[in-house]
């Protein structure tokens, strides 16, 4: 908003400005008035200086005479009916006069030589007082431009508002494909980039529906045949060495299934704890030296070695530090699990963001799985994942805590250990 406001400032006063500085060159040129009313300067000199020669008892009636040979209304009045300075008296003996407006219309005085107690009046014609052709011009091109101007600053603003109301529109359709191309020149170039996450984000949030719906259909068809083979051997068998193994088994099953329908149930209720996220000012160096430490046990049952590389600048960003270390112990359990010897984090401040890169030493991600090692429900190695109780949803709920800070997640291959590397971006 900020841009918005600042460029509706630069656009009013620079086209004021602009159009100012032109109308004040055409006006510097006179006008007919301008010509007619130094036209009547002339003559109240030149009168003034005819009544110079008459006497004070005559001044009058020559007055008057002069008026009607001349076709001008002329009056006299007296240099003590005004109250000016005296800075201001002696004008009326500059050549011209002062024009002066009243509400009986304007009129020119002008000081008579060898009377200086007498100002002899003119009355300039009404017509002269009157706005001309060329000031009514000179009005409407002022309002004109400024107009222009605006409609010309307005257009690619409503031209993005139309983009933007069209792809809104195509989303209460059901195309939760759509998307505004960013372009810098936007005045709304930050409501576009919200626009886009929202629409992500509901794009997302349905297709994770969608998967729940088909991951649970399909991984709980497994526990329930083991569970429908044992209750069939169980009632076949009548050996009770047996018996008790196949209803162990059974309970394992049904365990299994337990802890899925529950993992399952927790992803898909993530969403409402988006509205209750804590966000605060504060370290990324902070939040990985405490992952760092909670996984150390895990780190040492895998025989891994874990280190971290902080940051020496300032590492301070706006985050939620539950999810976000929630989002970190998920990526380094991982890591963890995946790695032979070695897993390094590492906090990188960047210019346009902040990173946290997630290292290890195993056997890497092949590429054609490194953005779908996000998607919930997936898993690389499913029976290794499935004797584990893991139910690929540990990168899915990092890539979403993600989401919520309006940043991303991606996994690459390490140049300096040589397995994966996963990344979390914090953009600035």
């Amino acid at each position: 908003m900020r841009r918005l406001y600042l460029s509706i400032i630069v656009t009013v006063l620079g086209s004021l400005f602009l159009l100012g500085w032109g109308l004040d060159q055409l006006a510097e040129h006179p006008d007919d008035n301008s010509r007619d009313l130094a036209v009547y300067r002339n003559l109240a000199d030149g009168l003034s200086s005819q009544l110079a020669n008459d006497r004070s008892n005559s001044l009058m009636t020559a007055t008057r005479k002069l008026g009607e040979q001349f076709g001008v209304n002329l009056s006299l009045d007296e240099m003590s009916s005004f109250a000016f300075p005296d800075a201001e008296l002696e004008k009326f003996s500059a050549p011209g006069g002062v024009l002066l407006m009243s509400s009986a219309g304007a009129h020119l005085y002008k000081t008579i030589p060898n009377h200086p107690e007498r100002l002899l009046q003119l009355q300039i014609p009404s017509q002269l007082n009157e706005p001309s052709a060329f000031d009514f011009v000179m009005t409407a091109s002022l309002y004109g431009g400024l107009s222009l101007v605006l409609v010309l600053w307005l257009l690619p603003l409503t031209r993005r508002l139309y983009l933007l109301t069209q792809a809104a529109t195509k989303i209460g359709k059901g195309d939760f494909h759509v998307r505004m191309d960013i372009t810098r020149f936007s005045y709304i170039n930050r409501l576009e980039k919200r626009f886009n996450a929202m629409a992500e984000h509901i794009e997302k949030l349905l297709s994770d529906n969608r998967l729940l719906t088909q991951s649970l259909s399909h991984d709980i068809r497994t526990p329930m045949s083991c569970l429908r083979f044992g209750l069939d051997a169980v009632m076949d068998t009548t050996d009770e060495a047996k018996r008790d193994e196949f209803l162990q088994r059974m309970d394992t099953e049904l365990a299994h299934m337990e802890e899925m329908t529950a993992a399952f149930l927790s992803y898909a209720s993530m969403e409402r704890y988006s509205r209750q996220l804590k966000f605060k000012r504060q370290p990324l160096n902070k939040l990985v030296e405490n992952v760092v430490v909670d996984c150390q046990p895990l780190a040492r049952q895998h025989g891994v070695a874990l280190d971290a590389s902080l940051a020496i600048e300032d590492s301070r960003y706006i985050y939620d530090f539950h999810w976000c270390c929630r989002a970190l112990q998920n990526l380094l359990s991982n890591a963890i699990r995946y790695a032979d010897s070695r897993v390094n984090v590492a906090v990188i401040v960047a210019t346009d963001a902040m990173h946290i890169c997630v290292e290890d030493d195993g056997k890497g991600i092949p590429d054609e799985k490194m953005k779908a090692v996000f998607d919930p429900f997936f898993k690389l190695d499913a029976d290794r994942s499935r004797e584990q109780g893991h139910f690929g949803l540990g990168l899915a709920i990092a890539a979403k805590v993600m989401l919520w800070h309006y940043g991303n997640i991606s996994a690459s291959h390490s140049k300096r250990l040589g397995g994966a590397s996963l990344t979390m971006r914090f953009p600035n």
